[in-house]
């Protein structure tokens, strides 16, 4: 029998790691396998302008992009916000506006939720958000 000599917070923490790190290599398999291989090179640029930060999932295989940041002046100009949800069409290979954000955000997480995307926190410029 041998004996542990890490503390057990240590152990929890490794095997939260690891079990993280198991879902998302099955996530990347699983995404590979039901849409195919996506590079970011081989998709259609976002219509009007690109963003940073943006909530992203797959729904009703869509790929879904909501909000996000940009910068309208370039680097050196201020951050802006982003509203939009934008779906891609993977068989016609075409985006779409499909809907707007109660409010623009961008950086915080996001969650597919049955059919919905759920965007959590992130920011909007006034400061972090909690919803």
């Amino acid at each position: 029998m041998t004996k542990n000599i890490l503390p057990a917070s240590s152990q929890r923490r490794i095997r939260s790691a690891a079990l993280i790190g198991f879902a998302l290599l099955f996530f990347r398999i699983w995404t590979t396998a039901a849409i195919g291989a996506v590079r970011q090179d081989s998709l259609p640029p976002l219509p009007g302008h690109g963003v940073a930060g943006a909530c992203v999932g797959m729904v009703d295989d869509k790929l879904l992009v909501a909000g996000g940041s940009w910068f309208p002046e370039g680097a050196d100009g201020g951050k802006a916000y982003e509203d939009r949800v934008l779906a891609f069409d993977f068989g016609g290979e075409t985006w779409a506006v499909i809907g707007k954000l109660p409010a623009p955000r961008g950086h915080g997480a996001a969650v597919v939720l049955e059919d919905r995307l759920v965007c959590i926190g992130g920011e909007n410029g006034t400061g972090l958000l909690t919803d």
